[in-house]
């Protein structure tokens, strides 16, 4: 099974980019952050290695799962449809704002920061 997920910053919490893993999520994420971390060259791993020097973290968000393979690359443009200034838009048509649907899965990153950012300052 398949699984399209997002990558953001814990600055901003705006997904910048869509993409598909066959497998483990966090697999995936883990190459992405070795390929910036290998200063590999592309709008992807510049904006990582942006949001590391600003001292912010980039995470994922798995936004469909279980998807059988044959339908991976349907959901996945669908899912690069919903958001705008994503960094893999190549060849796709750049959206000027947000879906409905994208402002939703953009509420719930905000309620994940908040809810760690809370966990952070308040004293146990």
């Amino acid at each position: 099974m398949s699984y399209i997920y997002c990558l953001y910053s814990t600055e901003d919490g705006a997904p910048r980019y869509v993409g598909r893993a066959s497998d483990r999520v966090s697999y995936r994420f883990k190459q992405h952050v070795t390929s910036a971390l290998d200063k590999e060259s592309g709008p992807v791993y510049d904006w990582m290695r942006d949001v590391w020097r600003r001292n912010y973290d980039v995470a994922v968000y798995i936004l469909q799962q279980e998807i059988i393979p044959k339908d991976v690359e349907l959901f996945e443009q669908y899912w690069i449809d919903q958001f705008a200034n994503l960094l893999n838009v190549v060849g796709n048509k750049a959206r000027p704002a947000n879906s409905p649907i994208a402002n939703q899965i953009c509420a719930a990153i905000q309620a994940q920061l908040e809810s760690a950012r809370e966990q952070r300052v308040t004293p146990k």
